[in-house]
């Protein structure tokens, strides 16, 4: 549980990192009279950029579902207990024997 949230929060706050440092990472684009490799590395380093934060958003989502599942099962498991608990510490009435005619 406690590895799962580790990796959900690092893997968002990288994914907010790579969201504010595009200008840094990617930079602008070439002009409009640029060469087709500067264009072709442009795009290279673009696609890079993108599937890199689709990756760590990916990662961030599906370490998130799986915290939320195991939290679910933990307290699904803990609710049961806690009922069992509850009927167990519950007196039981007395029955009252059954008398002769009077």
């Amino acid at each position: 549980m406690r590895v799962l949230r580790i990796i959900t929060t690092l893997f968002v706050f990288l994914g907010v990192g790579l969201l504010l440092s595009y200008p840094w990472i990617v930079g602008f684009g070439p002009a409009a009279d640029a060469t087709d490799q500067a264009k072709k590395l442009y795009a290279t380093r673009l696609a890079l950029y993108v599937s890199s934060v689709a990756i760590v958003w990916f990662v961030a989502a599906t370490s998130a579902i799986l915290m939320v599942r195991r939290l679910r099962k933990e307290f699904e498991e803990q609710s049961l207990q806690n009922l069992a608990d509850l009927l167990t510490s519950i007196p039981q009435p007395k029955t009252k024997e059954k008398q002769g005619d009077d």
